[in-house]
């Protein structure tokens, strides 16, 4: 499994919560529509979001990376001045191991 995740800092709370409103209220769902398997929003002690999406397998976050994902990323870039008032950066890992205890 792989771990897409994005992380996201701000100049000031207003845009950091308009940020978090768009990202909640349309692009992570976007994000699962093109592949992903789901996606987890935090919002971190510093002020910081990340964004956290699961892919099945490498193969299908290469495909999101040779489709969706640019489409996905113009978007952001329009809607928020992307390094200046938000900056962004990214991060792929691979799941080791995961224990999933459903209570």
């Amino acid at each position: 499994m792989i771990v897409y995740s994005v992380r996201a800092t701000f100049d000031d709370d207003s845009m950091r919560d308009a940020f978090l409103s768009w990202l909640c209220s349309g692009h992570a769902a976007a994000v699962v529509e093109a592949g992903a398997l789901d996606a987890e929003v935090l919002v971190h002690e510093d002020g910081s979001t990340e964004a956290r999406y699961h892919f099945a397998d490498r193969a299908a976050f290469d495909a999101y990376l040779a489709g969706p994902a640019e489409r996905l990323r113009a978007e952001t870039t329009e809607k928020f001045r992307l390094g200046e008032n938000v900056r962004l950066t990214r991060e792929i890992s691979e799941v080791a191991y995961r224990l999933d205890d459903r209570r």
